[in-house]
């Protein structure tokens, strides 16, 4: 792969993550309520979801959700719904019990909200399908290409991310000193149904 290229991947693909959206408005979310050491779960099924996403986007699902508005708006009810569903858990939450809880049940939880999440969100795949060939160069062979796209992406996703993650949770820990990450865990979970309102709703591509 040309050296440009790559270059033009790693900015394009920085920017797009950097754009707030229900991935990172998530991963504030259980990084202000849960500690960042935590919310690096999260961080993690989510890339786990996207290369399952790159995988299955490539073995034609992408072109599947396309062409099929039913298939498309059922997956998108189930990932809007799940994000309204995280959003209400969140919202009622009792947020002394917040960080005291089982580190290694809370840390699954996060992890499992992570994944689905992510994975339930039909546009990424379509994203996928349309984002990376941009860089791919026709005269080369694809499969070499998709995997140093799908590592290049992942490194540049984590990255991005984790600077949210720290960010949010030095802010959660500043709340939970002053007693009021109660307010902020309530703020968050509104936000996260409202993220999952709006997408329900929301047109296809």
């Amino acid at each position: 792969m040309d050296l440009n290229i790559w270059i033009a991947f790693i900015i394009s693909t920085s920017v797009v993550i950097a754009i707030p959206g229900p991935t990172v408005l998530l991963v504030v979310s259980h990084a202000v309520t849960h500690g960042s050491r935590l919310a690096m779960g999260t961080v993690s099924a989510i890339a786990l979801a996207n290369v399952v996403q790159i995988a299955l986007s490539y073995l034609g699902l992408a072109a599947l959700l396309s062409s099929s508005d039913l298939l498309f708006n059922t997956v998108k009810v189930c990932g809007a719904g799940y994000l309204m569903y995280i959003g209400v858990r969140m919202f009622r939450s009792d947020a002394s019990l917040v960080v005291p809880e089982s580190q290694s049940s809370s840390g699954l939880r996060l992890v499992r909200e992570g994944f689905f999440s992510t994975l339930l969100n039909p546009k990424s795949f379509i994203f996928v399908i349309s984002f990376f060939p941009q860089f791919m160069q026709p005269d080369q062979p694809s499969l070499p290409q998709i995997i140093i796209l799908t590592i290049t992406f992942l490194i540049v996703g984590i990255s991005v991310i984790s600077i949210y993650v720290v960010i949010a949770g030095r802010i959660g820990t500043e709340f939970r000193n002053n007693g009021r990450l109660k307010i902020l865990s309530q703020t968050a979970g509104s936000m996260l149904f409202i993220t999952g309102l709006v997408a329900l709703f929301a047109r296809g591509l």
